[in-house]
């Protein structure tokens, strides 16, 4: 494709660039600006555009509305969890709540801090945000980017995991707080 043809295909669908930046940004934290979307989105647009092919034109605009949505949360995931944690710590240490502190030597047994760190990455991202630092589905979903259910079934997952490996060592079942039921 040559320059002149890119050019006029990226200007085509630069507009998309702003709408999807400025509809993901009302599922996020304030944190995350719409600017900053925007930029990411308008280098993913111009990344699809240097490969497009021009016989498949009527097909790219489905393409690169997946794609450049996709670039903006992989790069909002990549830092709304450390952002996330931060706000809810700002949160707690403005009412005078204790701030917790996850570590892997801070569980009573090493076992549970083996089986914990044994999660994959997002379960474990999720018993982190829910239990220690005290945030909602809402806010725990908002900050990874995934949808309200999603955060309820990967903390049920991990639960159950964790239940299934405590049990299999003789220790007590870890339970849930009434309020998050």
């Amino acid at each position: 494709m040559t320059d002149t043809a890119r050019g006029y295909l990226y200007a085509d669908h630069a507009p998309l660039v702003v709408a999807i930046a400025r509809g993901l940004a009302r599922t996020l934290p304030r944190s995350i600006d719409v600017e900053d979307l925007a930029q990411i989105g308008r280098i993913a647009l111009w990344q699809a555009c240097a490969g497009a092919d021009p016989e498949r034109a009527a097909t790219f605009g489905v393409y690169v509305r997946q794609r450049i949505r996709g670039a903006m949360l992989d790069a909002v995931r990549g830092k709304a969890y450390h952002e996330a944690l931060r706000e809810a710590t700002a949160e707690r240490l403005d009412t005078g709540q204790p701030v917790p502190t996850i570590t892997n030597d801070s569980h009573a047994d090493p076992f549970v801090a083996r089986a914990v760190a044994a999660l994959p990455a997002r379960q474990r991202i999720v018993l982190t945000s829910r239990f220690a630092a005290g945030m909602s589905h809402a806010e725990t979903a908002a900050a990874l980017g995934v949808s309200h259910g999603t955060t309820r079934r990967d903390e049920a997952l991990a639960i159950g995991k964790l239940r299934t490996r405590l049990a299999a060592c003789g220790l007590k079942a870890i339970e849930t707080r009434a309020a998050d039921q």
